[in-house]
């Protein structure tokens, strides 16, 4: 128990010490004693125990109050053990209320009885006297009882703020829970309309007592000393109030009438409250051995050329089945969680109230209404706080829920559930046939499944720590390809610097080359790639379409019409369907360290035309920082997904705001895209390493790879001018740079992806070819995406080569008849 503070043990003295005068006075009263006029001689001295003074209190008090004299001094005498015990003494003003309302009845009941007057001013004073001359000839007597009754207990209730009033309806209860069903209905029904009355009686003080418990604290602290603030601590202990009390009686009768009439009918739970929505995630569909028909579901291609008529689609029936839900929160442990934060906000001077709940594989979210005049950012800053209280790892808050006036507060669950692949395919199985290239992402915060398309993204940024669940995203992205897309819809390239996360992809029929694992190649493959976008678009220019969903399906009829070749040769080379193209990284910083500067200019072309053509980046990184995700790459790619994050700045890094540092791990992610307003949280797809052989099984079984030449040739480009091929520099091999003419004349364009595939060489050296052929006059100036022009002929190239020649050795020279005419 705390030491009683200065203040109060002043404050006890003097009333005690008031309420001591004050009876003494009252006691020992005499008729004779002046100031009284009631007996003749006056005494002298007086005979008042407190002598003069006594004397004219007591004349005083009894001629306005009469009897009603002494409950004031009691009340004082009362109020001074108050102080002593340390209870608190909030709302004085109503206190004082209720000790006025006792003492008028005491002194109308003082006045109303006849006996013989012992005061001045009659048994009531003349308060008293005034009260009853007033009330008794409009009430009568009875009435006027009738009035006295509520009032004392109003003033008792008012002054004493005690348990002692609401003792009937406590015997109520009890005479309730033991009586027979007649009985127990009438005094359930007395016991409810007892505790609404008391609470709406009490309803004013109830509001009047929050209001000051909310705001007295905090004043004091910044104007009182220390003395003063251990006061404010001591009233701060106050037990439970009337209007607390008056309530849960209330509460507790109408909660358990609805308990008699329930047992009455059938036996159930009791009801939800009404204001608190729970919605609960999808359980897992159910996989077993009788459902056939679900494990044996196998999605339908897109309408395309087969080059491979016994190819088929992997079943969904390959994946492992989903676990039974473990995972989520019960009710109960909701609904502990909710009263906990709506506390913990209220302790913060944030009056909110918990209005849904909607539960997820992973996480919980809580939709908080706040209260008018409550700031948003106020809420923000408390996530630690809240997480403390309510014993999470972390806590985020979604301020504002896009489309609502609350604000949602995220709490990991208990227990988390496994999304496997099956079930995000089961549950979204109509979606793929009217996507481009699906993509099964995993389940939202709501169990929702996400499933996004990656043509209509076009590209896709991965980021976070490891063991956040990369590699693991990479996996179920791969595997909702192959399950829903053929190798004449889709190919892939596999760039992987860690050569073990994608080399167990290598047999895919839809590998257009083997897995990268060399960075120096990777940096030539995309460069490979941005001149087949430009041969794309002349394609599609051609053919007067938009994009390569057009093109498809425009059949071969029209496209030999369009492009009215000139031979059958022409005719067979016209490429009816195009597939697209997707290429995964899965480390782009590894990427950077190699070649920076070629790596993002490629990057950033292929994300900013690409689409139409048909041709995806899916790009990863565990080191998010900014010499890796440069602005060009982030401002190309506005696709992203987040996983668990070191810091702040990297969350800022992937995201451009805050948010997946506080992310679990293990899957737990953040998918951000241009349209929405805020980020979708979601747990991504467990793919195993089980579910990944049965599906490469199925599948290496039907097809077999069929590389792309030209990629399989191209040579890595050391970085120092010489290519893997050890070819020495220009000018220093005339063989070859004649042969790279001879190239470029005959196709009639100067493509530095031309000679890396007719030559096999890497892309550094294939463009310093073409810079010198500039310098040489044999080709233009740089077009941008398009290929240089070449400003001779071949044969002019050829009567070069033949002058040079007869340079070099005068005695064989003779002139033909082109080289008269270049002369000339």
């Amino acid at each position: 128990m705390k030491p009683v503070s200065r203040t109060r043990l002043i404050a006890a003295v003097v009333t005690a010490g008031a309420g001591l005068f004050l009876a003494a006075s009252l006691v020992s009263f005499h008729p004779a004693d002046p100031p009284s006029e009631a007996l003749y001689p006056p005494n002298a001295p007086v005979q008042n125990w407190c002598g003069d003074a006594g004397a004219y209190v007591a004349h005083f008090l009894f001629a306005s109050l009469g009897d009603a004299a002494y409950p004031l001094a009691l009340f004082l005498m009362a109020g001074a053990m108050l102080w002593l015990s340390q209870t608190s003494l909030d709302s004085k003003i109503f206190r004082v209320i209720g000790a006025a309302m006792l003492i008028l009845v005491v002194a109308v009941v003082s006045a109303m009885i006849p006996a013989e007057a012992r005061l001045p001013e009659g048994n009531g004073g003349a308060l008293g006297l005034a009260a009853w001359m007033y009330v008794a000839p409009r009430l009568g007597a009875f009435g006027t009882v009738l009035l006295l009754i509520p009032t004392a207990v109003v003033g008792l209730l008012l002054m004493t703020d005690t348990w002692l009033i609401i003792l009937p309806l406590i015997a109520l209860k009890w005479i309730r829970d033991r009586a027979h069903a007649p009985y127990r209905r009438l005094a359930t029904a007395a016991l409810a309309t007892a505790g609404a009355a008391g609470a709406k009686l009490a309803d004013f003080a109830g509001t009047t007592q929050a209001r000051e418990a909310e705001t007295r604290p905090r004043a004091r602290k910044q104007r009182r000393a220390r003395c003063d603030e251990d006061e404010t601590d001591d009233e701060a202990d106050d037990g439970a109030s009337v209007a607390t009390a008056l309530a849960a009686v209330q509460a507790t009768a109408t909660r358990d009438a609805d308990a008699d009439e329930a047992a009455e009918e059938v036996a159930s739970p009791p009801p939800p409250p009404r204001h608190v929505i729970i919605r609960h995630a999808h359980s897992p569909p159910k996989t077993g051995d009788g459902d056939e028909k679900e494990d044996g579901f196998t999605f339908t291609p897109p309408p395309s050329t087969p080059r491979n008529q016994d190819y088929q689609l992997p079943p969904v029936d390959l994946l492992e089945a989903p676990d039974e839900a473990v995972g989520g929160e019960d009710e109960d442990t909701i609904r502990a969680q909710a009263k906990v934060l709506t506390e913990t906000l209220r302790e913060f001077g944030v009056a909110a109230e918990v209005v849904a709940v909607e539960t997820g594989p992973v996480i919980t979210q809580y939709e908080v209404a706040l209260a008018p005049g409550i700031k948003v950012g106020k809420v923000i800053g408390l996530s630690d706080d809240l997480a403390i209280a309510m014993k999470a790892a972390n806590v985020r808050i979604v301020a504002p829920l896009p489309g609502k006036d609350t604000i949602g507060v995220e709490v990991p669950n208990t227990l988390r559930q496994i999304v496997r692949l099956k079930e995000i395919v089961l549950a979204a199985r109509s979606a793929p046939q009217r996507l481009g290239l699906p993509l099964f992402l995993g389940k939202d915060s709501g169990g929702e499944p996400l499933v996004k398309d990656l043509a209509a993204m076009p590209h896709l940024l991965i980021g976070g720590t490891t063991g956040s669940g990369k590699s693991v995203c990479l996996n179920s992205i791969i595997m909702s390809l192959l399950l829903t897309r053929t190798p004449e819809d889709l190919r892939l390239i596999l760039i992987d610097p860690k050569m073990v996360e994608l080399s167990v992809f290598k047999k895919l029929p839809h590998l257009l080359c083997p897995v990268v694992n060399e960075m120096r190649k990777a940096e030539a493959i995309l460069a490979w790639l941005v001149d087949k976008m430009e041969d794309r678009y002349r394609l599609l220019s051609r053919a007067g379409v938009r994009n390569i969903a057009a093109y498809n399906r425009m059949g071969r009829e029209k496209l030999i019409e369009r492009f009215a070749p000139a031979s059958p040769e022409e005719e067979a080379r016209i490429e009816v369907h195009l597939p697209h193209i997707v290429v995964i990284v899965d480390e782009l910083a590894d990427l950077m360290m190699v070649a920076a500067k070629e790596v993002e200019t490629h990057v950033t072309r292929l994300s900013q035309k690409s689409r139409a053509v048909g041709i995806h980046l899916v790009m990863a990184t565990q080191r998010p920082s900014v010499d890796v995700l440069t602005g060009l790459i982030k401002s190309n790619l506005p696709v992203r997904v987040a996983f668990q994050t070191a810091s702040r700045i990297d969350s800022r890094t992937i995201l451009d705001s805050m948010g997946a540092e506080k992310l679990l791990g293990q899957g737990d992610l953040l998918f951000m895209t241009p349209g929405a307003s805020k980020f979708a949280r979601a747990q991504g797809a467990y793919v195993s390493d089980l579910d990944i052989q049965n599906v490469l099984d199925h599948i290496t079984d039907k097809a077999e790879p069929e590389f792309q030449r030209e990629l399989v040739q191209l040579k890595a480009d050391d970085g120092t001018g010489d290519g893997d091929d050890g070819l020495l520099a220009v000018g220093a091999d005339d063989e070859l740079y004649a042969k790279a003419i001879e190239i470029i004349l005959q196709y009639e364009r100067g493509s530095v992806s031309l000679l890396q595939r007719r030559l096999g060489i890497g892309y550094g050296r294939a463009a310093r070819l073409i810079d010198q052929m500039a310098e040489d006059g044999i080709v233009g100036a740089y077009k941008g995406s398009q290929a240089r022009e070449t400003l001779i002929t071949l044969e002019q190239w050829e009567a070069l080569r033949q002058r040079r020649r007869d340079d070099e050795n005068p005695d064989d020279t003779h002139l033909t008849d082109e080289e008269t005419d270049m002369e000339t």
